[in-house]
C-alpha cells in the first residue's frame, strides 16, 4: 500500500493524481449539495454539424451534449491517472521524466478511448432524459383531436 501511495505522488504521477483529486473533490461536493449538478446547455457546443472537423467528431465521440460534461471529464480523469500509474510502473521503472512525457501521447489517445467506450454505456442511461426533451418539440404541427369545449394559448388541451 505504501508503494501505491508513494507511485501515486511520484513526480511523474502527480499531475493526474491531482486531477483525480479535484474531481473527486467536486463529486463530494455535488453530493453533499453545495453545488448544483444542473449545467445551463446554452454553453454546451452544438456537434450537429455536416463537416465536424477534428474538434466536432472528438466532441461527438464524447457524446459532449449528451450527458454532462463532467461525467465525461471525470472519467478521462480517472483513465488517464491509472494508465499513467501502469504505465510509468512497467514502462518507466527508471522513473525518467522524457519517458513520462513520451508516454502522454499513449496515455491521452488510450483515455480518450476508454472514455468513450464508457461514455457509450453512459448514454443509454442518460438517453431517456434527452428523447422527453425532443418528444415535446416535435407535437408541433401535428394532428389531433381537441378535447376541451375551448382552445387559446392559456386554456386548452389536444389528443
Amino acid at each position: 500500500m505504501i508503494e501505491f501511495f508513494h507511485a501515486a505522488v511520484s513526480p511523474l504521477n502527480l499531475p493526474f493524481t491531482t486531477l483525480l483529486i479535484l474531481v473527486v473533490l467536486y463529486w463530494l461536493i455535488v453530493i453533499i449539495g453545495v453545488v448544483d449538478v444542473d449545467i445551463d446547455a446554452e454553453w454546451m457546443p452544438d456537434v450537429d454539424i455536416d463537416d465536424p472537423g477534428f474538434v466536432g467528431s472528438l466532441l461527438q465521440l464524447l457524446h459532449v451534449g449528451e450527458i454532462p460534461f463532467m461525467v465525461i471529464l471525470s472519467i478521462m480523469t480517472m483513465i488517464a491517472w491509472c494508465f499513467s500509474l501502469i504505465a510509468n510502473y512497467y514502462l518507466n521503472s527508471g522513473q525518467s521524466p522524457w519517458i513520462a512525457t513520451g508516454l502522454l501521447i499513449p496515455n491521452t489517445i488510450f483515455s480518450l478511448l476508454g472514455t468513450s467506450f464508457f461514455i457509450r454505456i453512459i448514454v443509454r442511461i442518460f438517453g431517456p432524459l434527452n428523447i422527453e426533451e425532443k418528444d415535446e418539440q416535435q407535437i408541433l404541427f401535428r394532428v389531433g383531436t381537441v378535447i376541451t369545449s375551448e382552445v387559446n394559448p392559456s386554456f386548452g388541451q389536444v389528443e
